[in-house]
């Protein structure tokens, strides 16, 4: 392993597709990548045990120990969190990637966003525009499952285009229910909109007709006395 570590950007909260494939390469470079991805496990200490089984442990538990504290020096310090009550590796790896690729629809969808709002900008050579497109796609595919296939893809931009299409402040609420939902399929999402469309009738109407039975159930009928009649002289208002 290099004396001077990676000399690549740390991870931070918007780099983590970059990030993750640089640290990749350098660990393969450094000797360390097969204890990250679970290749080479950590030898067992048989009964009776030689020298050479303490030496293999030992050699193991080395580069674990190298590799963890590169982990945590190649993170920004918010990242760090990420690694509380964790030292293995393997842990603070897969923790870094549950937290950066979350696979629900509001990742997907935030980053298919991202991706086709890209535009040039005016300083920008057309390599890194390629570049930031590449990193942009990377992202996506890591972020869709292993079934994924060109159907899904298909129900997935259309699914896109329905949300995008509602006007933001209208449908914010709505839009948001939406994404939170573990599973966002094109058949799931045409029938939140026709329930949201039930919906709003139902509140058009609600607001159209003030003496609606939900009202008066609620409020309760409205009664009036008469006004007090006077016995004597006739006059209202007194008796």
């Amino acid at each position: 392993m290099s004396s001077n570590g990676p000399n690549f950007e740390k991870l931070n909260a918007t780099n983590y597709a970059t990030w993750s494939g640089e640290m990749q390469v350098w660990l393969q470079a450094s000797g360390l990548w097969r204890i990250v991805n679970g290749t080479i496990k950590k030898p067992s200490i048989p009964s009776p045990s030689t020298e050479a089984h303490h030496s293999a442990v030992e050699a193991w538990e080395t580069k674990a120990d190298k590799t963890a504290r590169w982990f945590y020096l190649m993170v920004e310090l918010e990242q760090r969190v990420h690694f509380v009550n964790r030292e293995d590796p393997v842990e603070m790896w897969e923790s870094l990637k549950g937290v950066h690729l979350q696979r629900h629809p509001g990742t997907c969808f935030n980053t298919y966003d991202d991706l086709f709002n890209i535009r040039k900008a005016e300083d920008e050579s057309l390599q890194t525009l390629i570049n930031r497109v590449e990193d942009c796609m990377k992202k996506i595919k890591d972020l869709q499952p292993d079934t994924f296939d060109l159907k899904s893809l298909d129900e997935e931009l259309a699914s896109m285009t329905l949300i995008c299409a509602l006007p933001a402040e209208e449908y914010s609420s709505f839009t948001s229910s939406l994404l939170l939902k573990d599973k966002l399929d094109k058949a799931a999402v045409h029938q939140a909109f026709v329930t949201e469309d039930i919906q709003q009738c139902r509140r058009a109407a609600d607001m159209s007709s003030p003496t609606s039975t939900f009202s008066v159930a609620f409020c309760g009928p409205r009664t009036s006395k008469p006004p007090l009649c006077c016995t004597w002289c006739g006059k209202l208002g007194h008796k």
